[in-house]
Formats: C-alpha cells, structure tokens, sequence
C-alpha cells in the first residue's frame, strides 16, 4: 500500500494519542443495571424534551424502575 506523506504526520500523532491513552486509562465501572437505566433516561427523558413531562417526575419515574430491575 502507497503511503500518503502528506497524512503521515497525522497518523504518527493519532497513534500516539492512542497509545497514551490506552497506557493511562482507567476502566469505567457501571452498576448492573446501567444499560437498563440508560435505556429508560433515553425513553422518559425524551418526554421532557418535548414538554410532556417534567425532568423532576422523569427522574423519579427512572430511579423507580431502576430501581426494581436492580
């Protein structure tokens, strides 16, 4: 494969970023429940984008049902 000069600069640096980062990360730990919480932030707080619902009842709505799933 023909190398690119012009984009070589570019790829050395996007892979020294990913190094470092990869050499520094901190893993990122959820409860179990998680993707059922975010699945339920996705549906309700939809509702209180479009005005039919407040945020403060969403949460509430999304911290019970979270809660059961748990």
């Amino acid at each position: 494969m023909k190398q690119n000069q012009d984009k070589a600069a570019d790829v050395q640096a996007a892979m020294s970023s990913v190094k470092e980062g990869l050499a520094g990360g901190v893993p990122l730990f959820t409860t179990k429940n998680w993707d059922d919480v975010s699945k339920l932030m996705a549906q309700h707080l939809l509702q209180v984008y479009t005005g039919a619902q407040s945020a403060k009842e969403s949460l509430t709505t999304i911290q019970q049902q979270g809660a059961r799933g748990q």
